[in-house]
């Protein structure tokens, strides 16, 4: 996993992870998550994702294919808009994109990945699903419970595979 590392809760503040920025010789340095004149994401962007559990299997969602890094799947959740709460990012992600208000407990996690053009810092909160709320498709490709013997069967991008690994304690899927 290149220029894949776990930070552990409370390691790095909130807001110094996101001034950060990839700098490159010629290229500016870029605000968290803007884009490129060609549209490409620069800098270092904050998302939030939610460990969702059910009998055993996680609550994974599949990217649209218009996305970045399309159809790949991952925990669900999205980018922490400027003057967001991470809580309050995840509230509103998960309500858009699978359509359920879920409680977001406390953060279990933080995973940060280098990109070619760009960085994530993953944060991931445990989160309750209430009763009778059941999770759709409504701005995602598709949704799955998986069980863990079968995240190998589901494409993950680097972020996210990282997550799985340092939650489940695996070093292969």
């Amino acid at each position: 996993m290149r220029g894949a590392c776990v930070l552990q809760p409370g390691s790095v503040s909130h807001g110094q992870r996101e001034r950060e920025a990839l700098t490159a010789p010629g290229r500016r340095v870029t605000a968290p998550g803007e884009c490129d004149p060609m549209g490409k994401i620069q800098g270092t962007v904050r998302v939030v994702s939610a460990e969702l559990q059910r009998a055993g299997a996680w609550l994974i969602t599949q990217r649209s294919a218009k996305a970045v890094l399309p159809l790949l799947w991952e925990f669900p959740g999205g980018r922490v808009r400027e003057g967001e709460t991470d809580q309050q990012a995840l509230a509103r992600a998960l309500e858009h994109r699978v359509g359920v208000r879920v409680e977001v407990h406390e953060r279990v996690l933080e995973v940060r990945h280098d990109y070619p053009d760009y960085s994530v810092i993953l944060a991931v909160y445990r989160c309750e699903l209430p009763a009778g709320q059941e999770p759709s498709a409504q701005n995602v490709q598709a949704v799955a419970w998986v069980t863990p013997d079968a995240f190998g069967d589901y494409p993950f991008p680097g972020a996210d595979q990282r997550t799985i690994e340092a939650l489940l304690d695996v070093t292969e899927l």
